[in-house]
């Protein structure tokens, strides 16, 4: 897992906060489809963070009016910006970034005990090689407009911590912060000049934040690696993490909200969590995207999400699935599962989702259900019927066919169509496919198809062709 906060490299990209989640969701996505598929993603990681030492991370909001620089050494929709962002090689940015929004919040929260005491308001956030871990933050050159808290620590005692700090500032206002479960603030370095303050953590919940009101600076250094764990009750490195174990814990309630702020902290949970709380917002009838859906498949264990989607679907907890997002989530559901939701697909949307689904399912499960749409008399190009035998139990899957043929269920199959799917019928169905292909087309399909045949089954079809 790539947590921007805790890991001594952060993801270190040029994104917006909701894009850079997203990344992180393709890195991740293909996990558990196949070990060549993980070692793929595992590679694509390393290559991230290779790349990532001294690139530059970007988080705004949606409604920001700011755009970023560009390296002159990568095309904006080059291959190379396209995967990992593009990534600036100088501080540039930081006398480049334009204004934001003077009255908004994010603005007026440095200003304003009252913003500052709840919860972080952000319309930019904006760094280059910016590192965190080991309770220690370090960023080259930062932006940021609004306030975020890098340490939530809860004690039942009286603690003492020592947060050594420094900055360099460019433009604007910024300053380190401590709240105190009573909600009084006290600044630990709003001047730049490096500064050690002692803070007495109280018994409670104790915040650390950085806030900004159009804050440009250089070199920003936070270090408090004195603070010892064991001292604590609990400690958190986001918001985010800490909501969400409190989510985990039952220590809150779901509310109307609680979707959101679930999915922005998904990649603090273990799989098996991250399942549990798919529960329990889906026996509250909770609706979701495919997009929502495809995020908790991807962070949690996908075969009990699989059990508990399906369980919503029976229960009427959820509304069925559209032929989009079965075919989103296909790689994550249990095969017996998406045959299943296959099953419940109007006619008209069943072919694409199937033939995209195809891969998921087992051979047996593939065979079963090109039976049963020969049964109901289906059509199927050539395409289709091929991705239906290079995924089913062939053997099983030639018979059908053959049934279908001589039931009238299925028009005779094409020349092209023969030799499509000569290397998976059986050689006697293939023998039989042969016998009935009129004169002018039988000759040169004949050649093609010599390998799958035996010298009696040859004999035999030229026979028929002689007559």
């Amino acid at each position: 897992m790539i947590g921007y906060r805790q890991n001594m490299l952060s993801t270190t990209l040029l994104e917006n906060k909701k894009d850079l989640k997203k990344r992180l969701n393709n890195i991740l996505q293909h996990k558990k489809i196949s070990r060549f598929r993980l070692l793929l993603s595992v590679c694509t990681i390393g290559i991230t963070l290779l790349f990532t030492a001294c690139s530059t991370v970007w988080i705004a909001s949606d409604n920001t009016s700011s755009s970023s620089t560009k390296d002159t050494a990568f095309e904006e929709n080059s291959l190379f910006s396209n995967i990992f962002g593009s990534k600036t090689t100088d501080t540039s940015f930081v006398y480049n970034f334009s204004s934001a929004n003077k009255t908004s919040d994010a603005w007026n929260v440095y200003d304003d005990d009252l913003l500052l005491a709840d919860e972080d308001i952000q319309d930019n956030w904006y760094a280059h090689y910016y590192r965190g871990g080991g309770n220690k933050i370090k960023a080259s050159s930062f932006v940021l407009y609004g306030s975020d808290t890098f340490l939530i620590a809860h004690t039942e005692k009286d603690v003492d911590v020592k947060v050594t700090s420094s900055f360099e500032l460019s433009e604007g206002k910024f300053k380190i912060i401590s709240i105190a479960p009573d909600k009084s603030i006290f600044t630990i370095n709003e001047t730049g000049a490096e500064t050690t303050q002692t803070i007495s953590m109280k018994k409670g919940r104790n915040v650390l934040k950085i806030v900004g009101q159009g804050a440009k600076l250089k070199n920003l250094t936070i270090d408090y690696s004195n603070l010892k764990a064991s001292s604590f009750e609990k400690i958190f490195y986001s918001e985010e993490e800490e909501y969400i174990t409190q989510v985990k814990d039952g220590t809150i309630s779901l509310e109307a909200d609680s979707k959101a702020k679930i999915l922005d902290a998904l990649h603090y949970l273990n799989d098996k969590d991250a399942s549990d709380i798919f529960h329990s917002l889906l026996n509250a009838k909770t609706d979701f995207t495919t997009e929502e859906l495809y995020d908790f498949f991807i962070y949690s264990d996908s075969t009990l999400s699989s059990q508990y989607l399906m369980e919503a679907l029976q229960n009427g907890n959820l509304a069925p699935l559209s032929a989009d997002t079965i075919s989103e989530l296909c790689p994550y559901l249990k095969s017996e599962d998406l045959a299943e939701l296959l099953k419940n697909l109007s006619p008209d949307e069943f072919m694409d989702t199937f033939i995209a689904a195809l891969p998921y399912l087992n051979s047996k499960q593939n065979s079963d259900i090109f039976h049963s749409l020969l049964n109901a008399k289906a059509n199927f190009t050539t395409e289709e019927l091929y991705n239906f035998f290079i995924y089913s139990d062939s053997t099983l899957s030639s018979q059908y066919l053959m049934e279908a043929l001589q039931n009238g269920n299925l028009a005779p199959l094409s020349a092209d169509t023969i030799l499509k799917l000569c290397p998976y019928l059986k050689s006697e169905d293939l023998t039989e496919l042969l016998k009935a292909l009129p004169p002018d087309e039988f000759m040169d399909t004949f050649i093609e198809v010599l390998p799958y045949l035996n010298n009696s089954q040859s004999k035999e079809c030229l026979e028929n062709f002689l007559e």
